[in-house]
């Protein structure tokens, strides 16, 4: 064979391998990804409501939200279910790759505990640099001792992981948006390595806390630099002071939970107010849950005081101890508009705070079912909010 022809086919080679090992990075190695529903626009959905119920699990706030429990290593083989999803249903995930976020963003989630030692998890927890851990002092003169990665507020101390039931809430939302991806552990989270997690503890047994507690969260969250509160709680009494403290730091962004109704059956939240989710502020975004048929959710509440609608439905993540499972409600749809809109920070960190909700509402995929549901009339679309937050 002649030298040249040698090289040629050496060089046909070299781009089949370079093809080959560039196709295989784009396959998403995590075990649990093909089972995010949410994320694909392909009608697939992997579960079918009947083999959770009758599997493992564990009430968590009631009866809407189930822990549906995967072992720490190995796959559960879940039933295909297409019959439960509608095509198109999405927020068009997939798309974004074509996007590069460099701007670091931290997101506050404030909430129950988070489990910080989660191995999907790793190089995504905010630190505090100014604190050295566990020298019981106040390093920084904030108030606050030994607030290396946030602040358990409802107890009043720095150890933020107490319970396994209890803080597998804030764990499994943290998942959402930070789980390390294509780690070959667990899930994806939506959000690459430009976000960093802040847990603020406010809430334990039963999902109670105070909202002076809330308060003092979102204080500590601004003044250690998180531009994005995720809050996936609600309370049906008006508090002066949290309305007061969200209308004063008018340069972050707050992501709150429209609520799971009553008795399993959504309200209108202009009519029975849930706040912070009935704040209807520029800096505030309001979500709730649709299900993976195309409808509003049984328990999610609606009414043109929630924002947008985003998947929430049997939504799968991270959970104390290294395990994953499913869980339902409101509080799983936040996440998702919190991710997208960390992305739109960190694409353009200069973009104006006022003009999110509106990129948000503006570019959601409508839908006729949902036009006089939520002031966006359709649910989250990732991609075209991040475009347009690109050029803003």
């Amino acid at each position: 064979m002649k030298t040249k022809n040698k090289v040629f086919l050496c060089l046909i080679v070299i781009i089949i391998f370079i093809y080959t090992y560039v196709n295989n990075l784009l396959v998403n190695v995590d075990p649990y990804y093909k089972y995010q529903w949410g994320l694909k626009n392909n009608n697939d959905f992997y579960v079918s409501k009947n083999e959770i119920r009758s599997n493992n699990k564990v009430r968590y706030f009631d009866e809407e939200e189930l822990y549906f429990v995967f072992p720490k290593k190995g796959e559960y083989e879940l039933t295909k279910y297409d019959s439960m999803h509608s095509k198109g249903i999405d927020i068009n995930y997939d798309e974004i790759n074509e996007f590069s976020f460099e701007n670091e963003v931290i997101v506050a989630i404030i909430d129950t505990g988070i489990d910080l030692n989660h191995e999907d998890f790793l190089g995504k927890i905010w630190s505090n640099d100014l604190e050295i851990p566990n020298n019981n002092i106040d390093d920084d003169k904030n108030g606050y001792v030994d607030d290396v990665h946030g602040y358990n507020f409802l107890d009043n101390i720095s150890t933020i992981y107490t319970d396994e039931i209890i803080d597998g809430h804030a764990t499994h939302i943290a998942g959402i948006i930070a789980a390390r991806k294509n780690n070959g552990i667990g899930i994806s989270g939506l959000c690459g390595d430009f976000v960093k997690i802040m847990s603020l503890k406010v809430l334990g047994t039963d999902g109670n806390g105070d909202v002076k507690d809330l308060v003092r969260a979102i204080d500590y969250a601004h003044d250690n630099g998180a531009k994005i509160c995720n809050i996936s709680l609600g309370t049906r009494t008006y508090d002066k002071a949290l309305d007061e403290v969200i209308k004063k730091y008018d340069d972050m962004i707050f992501v709150v939970a429209a609520g799971n109704g009553s008795n399993f059956i959504g309200y209108d939240i202009n009519v029975k107010e849930v706040y912070p989710g009935s704040l209807d502020y520029d800096n505030v975004i309001t979500v709730s849950n649709i299900g993976f048929d195309g409808d509003r959710y049984e328990s999610a509440n609606y009414g043109k005081l929630v924002t947008v609608f985003a998947p929430g439905t049997y939504i799968i993540s991270t959970l104390p101890k290294n395990k994953y499972g499913f869980l339902t409600g409101s509080s799983i749809a936040t996440p998702y508009v919190t991710s997208v809109v960390a992305m739109m920070m960190s694409i353009n960190k200069d973009i104006d705070i006022s003009s999110i909700k509106k990129i948000i509402i503006d570019t959601a995929t409508k839908y006729d079912i949902l036009e006089n549901l939520c002031k966006a009339g359709g649910v989250l679309n990732a991609s075209e909010a991040i475009k347009m937050a690109s050029t803003k």
